[in-house]
């Protein structure tokens, strides 16, 4: 498994993943430039999860996850939780925090086990320090 920045062109498998999953935000998945502040993990060059990840200082957030059904359990989540992390950790950031929607059901584990702190409200936010 490779974890990288999307490319060009990653936007439409993103969407076919969401379409999977039967939540697919309503956007243009083939709109030039929708792959930016995504980072997928990819198996053999085919996507098979993708996280929306955004650095505002002194906060990093992440966005929207999804993970293809076949890859479920395996820890996928979890390594591109590890990776957006240590990037806003480089760049700056120091807290990470995650807003979260009934879909994510591999979410709670992340917040047993990681370190994030709960915020309820009409919103589920999560929050973590990450730097000095």
């Amino acid at each position: 498994m490779v974890i990288r920045p999307a490319r060009p062109g990653d936007g439409p498998a993103i969407g076919t993943l969401f379409a999977e999953e039967g939540d697919c935000p309503t956007m243009d998945w083939t709109r030039p430039g929708i792959e930016a502040w995504w980072l997928v993990a990819s198996e053999a060059e085919e996507v098979i999860a993708a996280m929306q990840v955004m650095c505002a200082l002194p906060t990093g957030y992440i966005g929207d996850v999804v993970v293809a059904t076949a890859h479920r359990r395996t820890g996928v989540a979890r390594a591109l939780w590890k990776v957006a992390e240590d990037l806003m950790r480089r760049a700056g950031c120091q807290r990470v925090a995650a807003t979260l929607r009934g879909r994510a059901w591999w979410v709670q584990a992340i917040i047993d086990t990681e370190g994030f702190a709960l915020h309820d409200g009409p919103v589920v936010m999560v929050s973590k320090e990450i730097g000095p």
